[in-house]
């Protein structure tokens, strides 16, 4: 793990649209929305990020993690972990649970997200970004919806990528997180590959997805095409 928490410190020293201080206000309430598929990994990256922000003006006070996913057995077990580790309030997404209506997909669509969004003045999406061998794709802006969503609204997108090819699901499913996600778009990403080694991008959020997507991370299709071009 040494060699990925220097890959993490890398990115965050240098990320993409300036620096950290720039794209997440001083003082300002902020959650971190990550996906508990990888703990050990997450748990490092978090470490590493709560500290940048803290660094940054972020007292971890104003801080708040806020997990989906289920990664490494009972998400209870793995909150009072990392709230010990890390120092700042850790909450996991409960299904079913409070939620409120954030806005609407051009389709009429309600994006619905955790209750404990609502109050967030930043938004920070964490963890690994890849490929879903059943929902699309797992991590980037999926963290926060359907990551936060209801049970029926991930139900609904299922059955939408259900009728697709397989391997035309990961974009369809990034693209629909997307869009539901500007209703409350994270202002930064920190994210990693499902590559070994992992690759990891860190910077303004739209413009980290953009970069991940484009390395194929997604999509292997597009890694491939890339490499033949770039060889």
């Amino acid at each position: 793990m040494t060699e990925f928490r220097a890959r993490i410190l890398a990115a965050l020293d240098a990320p993409l649209g300036g620096p950290l201080a720039r794209v997440v206000r001083a003082a300002a309430g902020t959650a971190i929305v990550v996906e508990m598929d990888e703990p050990d990994r997450t748990g490092i990256a978090l470490a590493e990020l709560v500290g940048a922000l803290a660094r940054s003006g972020v007292p971890r006070g104003r801080q708040l993690v806020l997990l989906t996913g289920t990664g490494g057995g009972d998400g209870g077990e793995a909150a009072r972990a990392l709230r010990s580790a890390l120092g700042v309030p850790v909450f996991r997404h409960e299904e079913p649970g409070a939620a409120f209506v954030a806005g609407r997909l051009a389709d009429g669509t309600p994006v619905e997200l955790d209750d404990e969004l609502r109050e967030a003045e930043d938004v920070i999406v964490a963890g690994l970004f890849a490929a879903a061998e059943h929902d699309g794709v797992r991590g980037g802006p999926a963290a926060i919806w359907p990551g936060l969503a209801p049970r029926a609204a991930r139900e609904t997108l299922a059955r939408e990528l259900a009728v697709l090819e397989r391997g035309a699901r990961p974009l369809a499913a990034y693209e629909r997180s997307l869009a539901a996600a500007s209703v409350a778009p994270p202002g930064f990403a920190l994210l990693w590959s499902a590559h070994e080694p992992p690759e990891v991008v860190a910077g303004e959020a739209r413009e980290a997805f953009t970069r991940a997507v484009a390395r194929g991370w997604i999509d292997a299709r597009l890694d491939a095409r890339r490499s033949a071009l770039l060889d």
